[in-house]
């Protein structure tokens, strides 16, 4: 026998169990059990489940120092306990030498978006699970995109009308406005709007703002640029819209959105757009109050000086002239 496996050898004669092997055993077992666990809601084999489940019931039975056993890689010994597979032997050397479980982690990594889309209403563990595993989705947001367009429906059972309810769920799950609502009669004035959306334009364009990477209807991680802006009570923040309907009339760099909050943490947002037919065709216009813009438009024009009443007169004398001399006739 070579030094080498004897070493080996005796390594894997362990110890009795001490105090940190007794923990040890008790994370496997937690470890085990989770797992177990994971796999049933997931709908795995459930005799695999059956497998790590027996393994965690065995295991504190056991006068084994399974913790000395893993440490040193001992495989065939741990092949010998009772309700110990190759697959559960291996997780325990993992748990021993590196305090982690690759296959739990993975697990867990998919059994969160199955739990996240279940607290949509209308959404089982069973649909869930097929979300998941048609889309590879992870998050709401992603959810979003796929919701926004034609892969949902390669989701068995989701059809026309689920899909618009999901639509609608989750437009109200991730709207931007959590908090309080500005009351309408302290809505910020349409100037102040207006200015923002106008400087943010025109640094934008320059490429002149930091950028964001925008959570909702980015695929891809792009960043965006967003303009900050403290006037007055009004925390301002404003961004180019990434709405389901700016991106169905591509309108993602024309439309800006203005999230605003006052000094006691009342939220609101408005839209700022260009006006496309009626009086303010072709105007940057606030979204809902359109009238308002009109108003300041028309105050912020130069206002013609109306002529006196002598001023008309010598005009219309004047004009009454020209006209006799160019006629003949008497006015």
């Amino acid at each position: 026998m070579t030094m080498t496996a004897t070493r080996t050898h005796e390594a894997c004669d362990a110890a009795p169990k001490d105090d940190e092997a007794r923990r040890f055993t008790a994370m496997v077992t937690d470890a085990f059990r989770e797992y177990a666990g994971l796999l049933e809601r997931q709908g795995a084999n459930p005799f695999r489940a059956r497998a790590y489940r027996g393994a965690a019931d065995v295991l504190p039975l056991l006068e084994a120092n399974v913790l000395d056993l893993g440490r040193h890689g001992c495989v065939d010994e741990l092949l010998a306990l009772p309700s110990i597979g190759t697959a559960i032997a291996q997780a325990i050397i993992e748990l021993a030498q590196t305090g982690r479980w690759f296959n739990l982690e993975l697990v867990r990594d998919r059994s969160a978006p199955i739990s996240l889309f279940q607290s949509l209403p209308g959404v089982g563990p069973e649909l869930a699970k097929r979300i998941v595993d048609t889309l590879a989705v992870q998050t709401l947001e992603d959810l979003e995109i796929a919701v926004h367009s034609e892969r949902i429906f390669a989701v068995p059972g989701i059809g026309p009308r689920r899909a618009a309810a999901l639509r609608a769920e989750l437009a109200e799950k991730l709207k931007r406005i959590p908090g309080k609502s500005v009351p309408e009669d302290r809505q910020p004035p349409v100037s102040l709007l207006l200015a923002i959306d106008r400087d943010f334009r025109a640094l934008a364009r320059r490429m002149q703002l930091r950028t964001v990477r925008q959570r909702r209807f980015n695929p891809m991680g792009e960043s965006a640029p967003r303009l900050e802006r403290t006037v007055g009570q009004w925390r301002c923040t404003a961004m180019y819209s990434n709405s389901p309907l700016a991106h169905t009339l591509k309108r993602q760099g024309e439309w800006v959105l203005i999230l605003y909050e006052t000094q006691d943490h009342c939220q609101g947002y408005a839209a700022a757009v260009t006006a496309r037919n009626g009086v303010a065709a072709g105007q940057r216009v606030i979204r809902g109050r359109e009238q308002e813009c009109l108003q300041w438009y028309a105050a912020k024009r130069p206002r013609s000086s109306r002529p006196s009443l002598e001023q008309r007169q010598l005009l219309f004398d004047a004009f009454r002239s020209v006209l006799e001399e160019k006629t003949g006739i008497t006015v």
